[in-house]
């Protein structure tokens, strides 16, 4: 019998403003870019990649993913099934949603077939 399984992996990526307690890239478009195009993308790249070890020192080096157990549970079992790259599905920051000073980057990333 055939079996099909989902799993799913979740965390949060930059945690960016006043709220957090970290703002390297200043306030405003100039943060907002510097979260999307630089801070998160790197993290994604990773991501999408499947490379664990990045994955980690992002977490620890930029702040660029909240709690990487999640994503990285989800990317390890994709692994061990035999899956060599992720895909993005969407990116997205809070502050499309609701415009602040602080705001979250998220994405989703398949993995499968």
């Amino acid at each position: 019998m055939e079996r099909k399984v989902a799993v799913i992996g979740s965390t949060d990526l930059t945690h960016y403003g006043p709220n957090y307690g970290f703002s390297p890239a200043g306030q405003g478009e100039r943060a907002l870019s510097w979260v999307r195009d630089v801070n998160d993308r790197h993290v994604v790249d990773a991501l999408t990649a499947m490379d664990c070890s990045s994955v980690l020192e992002l977490a620890s080096r930029e702040r660029s993913i909240c709690s990487a157990g999640g994503a990285l549970g989800a990317m390890s079992f994709a692994l061990g099934m035999g899956v060599t790259k992720g895909q993005l599905l969407r990116y997205m920051t809070s502050h499309e949603v609701r415009p602040a000073q602080s705001f979250v980057g998220y994405a989703g990333v398949l993995y499968g077939p």
